[in-house]
């Protein structure tokens, strides 16, 4: 015998033979967020939070906004300790498999080829196929002004664009991303050709000219002691783009004006692993992890309002 209850908001399934399971509550949720961000954009979410003494397995629970399909989003094995939340975003594409650890594929610090912006290079110059032979290598970062470059620049300079290649040997291992750059005073970030990241100059899809300037001044932050901008790539996207062997992360970092006294380019790729080898090299100690873990689950929120259920099993 099955029985339910038409609440908002939240769907929740669980064993009631099993005294675990009033420990498991839906803590919160947002069906209009404006705020909270994955893959740098704003999406709904739902916290679940385990009241109890004790972790709970959460497999065999469930989330759906749909009667029909109860189990729209069915949690993997995973432990919630006690006392802990877990972030589902129904994002209308299901993944349920946890971050084991991070790992920084990309460093500023590294090696990176770079042009100077004081004319327009190959447009190509984003993508895995471009020759950078004829760029120059310089340690990162990049740029001129405040005493925090590595490699610095000419001050006529509008922009820099920097290349990094790095070998992926197994794509499965490697389950999210987060971009961290330290700029002034805006940048675009692609990924093999894909943007992953942007801010303070143009619109999505748009690939600014050499000369293009930032919409308003943005200072450096590390060079102060601060830490660099943090910028979540959504999941599935991330998994499209990266490629098997080798890929390059291409970053152009643009100024506000001609009459910019200071440049500053410091890219960072960190990788949410699944496994626990060492395939990059440890996060920078400023390399905030994720405080929870997050799974994103295939159905949406309606804006407007909508029924969802609350599912008890009694037999």
């Amino acid at each position: 015998m099955q029985k339910y209850l038409q609440i908002v908001a939240f769907f929740l399934v669980f064993d009631l033979f099993n005294p675990t399971s009033g420990q498991i509550v839906i803590n919160e949720f947002v069906p209009a967020n404006v705020s909270t961000t994955i893959g740098g954009g704003t999406n709904d979410w739902i916290e679940i939070y385990n009241a109890g003494s004790s972790g709970v397995d959460l497999l065999n629970y469930g989330l759906s906004d749909d009667l029909t399909k109860p189990y729209a989003f069915r949690f993997p094995s995973f432990i919630l300790p006690s006392h802990d939340y877990l972030l589902i975003f129904p994002t209308d594409e299901n993944n349920t498999l946890p971050v084991h650890h991070w790992e920084t594929a990309v460093n500023a610090s590294t090696t990176w080829k770079y042009f100077a912006g004081v004319s327009q290079p190959d447009t190509n110059w984003r993508n895995l196929s471009f020759n950078d032979g004829g760029w120059n290598s310089g340690g990162g970062g990049i740029g001129f002004g405040d005493g925090d470059d590595v490699t610095t620049i000419s001050n006529s300079a509008k922009s820099v664009m920097m290349r990094k290649t790095f070998n992926v040997p197994d794509t499965s291992d490697i389950l999210k991303a987060i971009f961290n750059i330290d700029y002034d005073d805006a940048f675009v970030a692609f990924l093999n050709g894909h943007e992953i990241a942007r801010a303070n100059i143009g619109s999505v899809g748009d690939r600014p000219m050499y000369n293009d300037y930032a919409l308003s001044s943005h200072e450096a932050l590390m060079y102060q002691g601060g830490n660099p901008d943090s910028f979540f790539v959504d999941p599935v996207y991330l998994k499209s783009i990266l490629r098997q062997g080798q890929n390059v992360l291409a970053v152009e970092v643009h100024n506000f004006s001609a009459t910019s006294n200071d440049l500053t380019s410091r890219p960072f790729l960190t990788f949410g692993m699944a496994t626990s080898g060492m395939t990059f090299s440890t996060p920078p100690a400023w390399f905030g992890t994720p405080p929870m873990e997050y799974f994103t689950a295939k159905f949406k929120l309606a804006r407007n309002g909508e029924t969802i259920y609350y599912r008890i099993r009694t037999a």
